[in-house]
């Protein structure tokens, strides 16, 4: 089988490598994967996300992994989906968070506590401990938080997602929870994605994890660009008194 270079991204070659993972959850799976195995996800993400990857991985394990990538060979399109597959099982699982109960706590308690409480913590932890601030900004909105955003935000999010990653990312929802999102469109665009969702039948578990992702990205980019304001939705949305 023919292996694929490095050099080339595998986007140009039709290929979507670990499509959408967030790099938080990426390189918490990975240093507890062998480092060859590292060594061969870091080669073949996009630049700007093997640099991310590579950032938050513990210094010896990024050390040994760059090493190694020196002596690099491709490897073949089959071997790569191998790695993928088991990467992405391995986050659907919850590996990459279940063994920082620690860090969850935080995360769960920023989501939920009153906006003063978020900056001031947010602002003490990015100052101390830049890292950790780096995976707490991945996980700090997941795709389920979809269901608790502003009908005038979630329009705008929809609005930016084209309908089969939105069709393939709602795919499995039940009638209630499908509801929720598509309600804030109008009735025949409700119709389109329905029948999208319909149409295209069973979908691999990767993909719908792929196209959640996917959206959960657009989400943080309209917050980022200031067009939305996620620190207060959750604070809207679930503050405690």
């Amino acid at each position: 089988m023919k292996s694929i270079d490095a050099s080339k991204s595998v986007f140009s070659l039709g290929l979507t490598f670990l499509p959408g993972i967030e790099s938080g959850a990426l390189a918490h799976v990975l240093e507890k994967e062998d480092k060859q195995t590292a060594s061969v996800v870091l080669a073949y993400l996009d630049n700007e996300r093997s640099v991310k990857v590579f950032n938050l991985l513990p210094v010896e394990f990024a050390v040994e992994t760059a090493m190694m990538l020196m002596d690099f060979t491709p490897v073949t399109i089959g071997e790569l989906t191998g790695i993928q597959n088991h990467i992405i099982e391995r986050i659907i699982r919850g590996d990459s968070s279940a063994a920082d109960p620690g860090l969850n706590t935080v995360i769960n308690l920023m989501r939920k506590c009153n906006l003063d409480k978020y900056d001031k913590t947010y602002q003490r932890i990015g100052k101390e401990n830049p890292g950790i601030m780096n995976r707490i900004d991945e996980q700090m909105f997941t795709f389920d938080d979809i269901f608790s955003l502003k009908k005038s935000v979630l329009k705008k999010v929809l609005r930016s997602i084209d309908n089969m990653t939105l069709a393939k990312a709602l795919k499995g929802l039940n009638r209630e929870e499908l509801y929720i999102i598509i309600s804030v469109l109008p009735e025949n665009e409700m119709k389109d994605i329905k029948e999208d969702i319909d149409f295209m039948g069973p979908i691999r578990k990767i993909d719908m994890l792929a196209a959640r992702a996917e959206i959960v990205q657009v989400i943080k980019k309209l917050d980022s660009s200031g067009k939305i304001d996620l620190k207060r939705i959750v604070d809207d949305v679930n503050s405690i008194i």
